[in-house]
């Protein structure tokens, strides 16, 4: 049964580089808060009877005493009272709290401040009073390990874990507007959870502003991203897309609430006494903040419970189910805190056992977790699949880890008593010592094959699917007909990764048609040219593509793809869409829909089949290649229009364009000794400005020296595209495949090296090939000579790779012995001395010019007479 897709959510239109602007903006302002804060839980955690607090509140701008500690009557002399103006602090005027705070901040628990205050008396005069306060520590502290229990879960634990989950989340999918209201949820989950033992106030001035406005705001305004989460979180409800407006009842006086608090915050930290009336003729609106508060959390969680009864999607329902599972293990255990403190008169965490706020207070981090969860992950496991497999396989592994363990033990401990016995001898504790080092390395050995055991149990399909479809990438190399590729392709694909609906789409003329497909009754034809283009250049990358039409970090919704376009890939149902390069265009695309088990596409999934549609690319190129070459010898009557038509094939599969790589002047040129030939020649354009040269020499000439040269080429760029980057082990990989795939008459020697401008440094491997020449600045000629057999000939040839350093004025010449050996009616060989004497004639000119003079000097060497090898010459000099 599948489930029907919601309608996909509009492209975000903001530039990304605003985006990260945004991103790193916030990030600033919230470390600006986060790390003094930090330091002060610290300091406060580490010392709390230690660390000095406020002895009394003002209200701003009034400076009226508002809220003191209950034994501040005993800590002042003359005692201070409520309603209180303070004047000055310790001498110095008293205009905001940071006056006081940074004095305070200066001292140590019994220290003395001097407060002058005007106590307005009945008859309403004002009596000045000057008084003694001294210093107590933060007031309902009192040192207990419960408090710094609570003040480190609450101000470290919980604060940077939301910090972390929340910044990580935009980072990963900064174009999605969900992520970044999870980034203002945890953002304010974590202040609105922190216990208020910050001195932001006695922080420099940018500090504690920046401090403040962050304080205020993130305190004020999480139960509108809490309730805007909701309202757009896995599908938009129906009745909510019908008037949108509703929620912004509740919204709009929580932005207006919030707007004032921190203005109010930031007004009374710049001291704008101008300003209070406006605020003191607002201060109604404070009235509803607890209420609307409320109704927007408690909206939160009845609409994620209506949701997961009414959405279509599977995927969203699951999402919406760990979500709230998620909000019950976190919030349950403080709910049930909080009522066993009504009922037992609590009213204070501090007072409670540590071994019952701290799990309450732990289980909250659930909560942070699953929204960064539903929001990244591809697709959501259900809750009970996901607990299930997660606790099985967490047991299987620790029960292995404590056998591993116990039997440790028992080693050591059966070692140590023979060690200790006293009638042992030299020899028998020597031999102890040797069984127990023997059997350590046995039991990690065997509990190490244990857990890969446990891995293969608990992913059975993960590694079966990564056995086959590797074996697929070898296996799509030999096969040259389409129908029997793109058949074994599919198939293949389908049953290992149990993929109901996949199709084939071609490059025909102007548009893509479907060749092959599994699961559909009827596909249709996509001509449309702009939407044809626009399929192109989203598949030039080579790349893989997920496709999620909801999700805005989806590719296909960041690419300029066509609404035509996403209509046809949502009507295939297409999750993944595969794109089958050729060296010059796009051939087409393979899509996959839905797994059976609903999992979606893993990054190991798509790095596998990336390579196999890397290689079935190359191998439907070598199909049309093979077939065109078929289709016209068919149509030929003479032979020499069959070798006319087989030069043709293979001159295309040469380079056609020169890689430009600054600091390289290359070329290259092959002329064959009968229409067709067996040399191979080929740059490539690597990673990094790296430069890749082949050369390549087939035993025998004609049509098939020619085949294996096609195939010779094919199997280095597929393992420069996908294989391994070691060049010795690509060489071995290359001998299998021609050995595999050739008759054992057929072997070819074979030169490959890899030159980095940046470090000026040549990897090569050099199978069995005539030693290329380098020719130095200086005048000293080195050869690079063989390091390793031929390929083809033997399987399990052995190669290694070596280097060496190109500097300016270096160059280095790659032949075929068809130009050294080139002979004249004397059977006489040209010989690689005239090669090098020729070459120093011209060593200043470009590569494309000394080719050509070399050409010409063998050619004045055989002096017409008839050749019968091959000639190829490659040269590559360093700026």
């Amino acid at each position: 049964m599948t489930d029907a897709r919601p309608e996909p959510a509009p492209a975000h239109r903001i530039p990304v580089a605003v985006l990260y602007a945004a991103y790193a903006l916030l990030l600033l302002w919230a470390l600006t808060y986060r790390i003094p804060y930090t330091i002060d839980v610290v300091r406060i955690a580490r010392d709390p009877s230690g660390v000095p607090g406020s002895p009394f509140v003002t209200a701003w701008p009034s400076q009226k005493i508002t809220e003191a500690p209950k034994n501040l009557p005993d800590t002042s002399s003359p005692p201070l009272a409520m309603k209180d103006r303070v004047v000055a602090v310790d001498g110095a005027a008293f205009r905001i709290r940071a006056d006081l705070d940074r004095r305070v901040a200066a001292k140590k628990v019994g220290d003395t401040i001097v407060v002058a205050v005007e106590r307005r008396l009945p008859d309403g005069t004002l009596e000045p009073i000057t008084s003694t306060v001294t210093l107590s520590s933060i007031p309902d502290v009192g040192g207990t390990l419960p408090f710094r229990i609570v003040l480190v879960v609450l101000g470290l634990f919980l604060p940077w874990l939301c910090f972390g989950l929340g910044f990580w989340v935009v980072l990963a999918r900064p174009r999605d507007p969900l992520a970044w209201l999870v980034l203002l949820m945890l953002l304010g989950l974590a202040h609105a959870g922190a216990p208020q033992q910050s001195l932001y106030n006695s922080w420099s001035d940018p500090l504690r502003i920046a401090g403040g406005a962050y304080r205020s705001f993130f305190g004020n305004t999480w139960p509108i991203w809490f309730l805007l989460f909701g309202a757009f979180f896995a599908e938009r409800l129906p009745l909510e897309q019908r008037f949108p407006w509703v929620k912004w009842i509740v919204l709009g006086p929580l932005v207006l609430i919030s707007l004032r608090s921190v203005s109010l915050v930031l007004a009374g930290a710049l001291d704008l006494r101008g300003a209070y009336p406006l605020f003191e003729a607002t201060a109604w609106i404070d009235v509803w903040s607890t209420t609307l508060s409320m109704i927007s959390v408690s909206g939160f969680f009845l609409i994620m419970g209506w949701k997961k009864g009414v959405v279509v999607s599977a995927d969203a329902r699951r999402r919406i189910g760990l979500l709230v599972w998620g909000a019950a293990v976190a919030f349950t255990p403080l709910l049930a805190l909080i009522v066993t403190m009504k009922v037992t008169g609590v009213t204070d965490l501090n007072e409670l056992p540590a071994a019952l706020t701290v799990p309450a207070l732990v289980a909250i981090a659930v909560f942070p977790i699953t929204l960064a969860y539903v929001i990244l992950v591809d697709r959501a496991m259900d809750v009970r699949v996901a607990v299930r497999q997660g606790l099985k396989y967490a047991a299987t592994r620790g029960a292995i880890r404590v056998l591993t363990v116990l039997i440790l033990a028992g080693v050591i401990w059966a070692a140590y008593r023979l060690m200790s016995d006293p009638a042992a001898n030299r020899p028998r504790r020597l031999q102890a010592i040797s069984l127990g080092v023997l059997a350590y390395f046995v039991v990690q050995r065997g509990s190490q094959r244990l857990f890969d055991w446990t891995d293969r149990r608990f992913f059975r399909d993960a590694y079966q699917a990564e056995r086959v479809l590797t074996g697929l990438t070898d296996e799509v190399r030999t096969i040259f007909e389409t129908e029997p590729l793109l058949d074994t392709v599919l198939e293949r694909i389908g049953t290992t990764l149990h993929v109901d609906k996949l199709a084939v789409y071609l490059r025909e003329g102007d548009g893509f048609v479907p060749s092959r497909f599994r699961g559909y009754d009827v596909l249709p034809t996509i001509t449309v040219a702009p939407v044809v283009e626009n399929l192109r250049a989203i598949a030039t990358s080579g790349k893989p593509i997920r496709v999620r039409h909801d999700d805005p970090e989806s590719p296909i919704r960041r690419s300029a793809l066509q609404d035509e376009v996403r209509a046809t890939l949502d009507r295939l149902g297409a999750e993944l869409v595969l794109p089958l390069l050729g060296k010059r265009d796009v051939l087409g695309f393979v899509t996959l829909g839905a797994k059976k088990s609903e999992e979606p596409y893993s990054a190991s999934d798509a790095k596998l089949l990336g390579s196999v549609a890397a290689q079935t690319g190359l191998a439907l190129e070598n199909s049309r290649l093979t077939a065109a070459v078929a289709q016209e010898i068919s149509r030929r009557e003479r032979m020499s229009r069959e070798i006319e038509i087989a030069r043709d094939v293979q001159m295309r599969l040469f380079p056609q364009r020169i890689p430009k790589i600054d600091g390289v002047d290359c070329a290259g040129a092959c002329r064959p000794a009968q229409g067709v030939g067996g040399d191979y020649y080929d740059f490539l354009a690597l990673p990094g400005g790296r430069l890749g040269v082949a050369l390549g020499d087939v035993a025998g000439k004609g049509i098939p020296a020619a085949l294996l040269m096609a195939s010779l080429q094919a199997s280095l760029r597929g393992q420069r595209l996908t294989g391994p980057a070691d060049l010795a082990h690509m060489m071995t990989n290359m001998n299998r495949l021609i050995f595999d795939s050739s008759p054992d008459n057929r072997y070819a020697t074979f030169f490959y090296g890899e030159f980095d401008p940046a470090t000026r440094r040549l990897e090569y491997v050099n199978a069995g090939h005539n030693a290329p020449m380098i020719f130095r600045g200086s005048g000293a000629l080195e050869r690079l000579k063989a390091t390793g057999s031929v390929i083809g000939l033997v399987d399990g040839g052995v190669y290694e790779q070596r280097s060496t350093t190109l500097q300016s004025g270096d160059m280095l010449v790659v032949y075929s012995d068809g130009i050294s050996e080139a002979m004249n009616v004397e059977d006489e060989e040209w010989g690689e001395e005239r090669l090098s004497a020729s070459v120093r004639e011209r060593r200043d000119g470009n590569a494309g010019s000394l080719i050509t003079h070399l050409f010409e000097r063998a050619d004045a060497f055989v002096a017409g007479a008839v050749q019968h090898d091959d000639m190829t010459l490659v040269v590559v000099r360093c700026a």
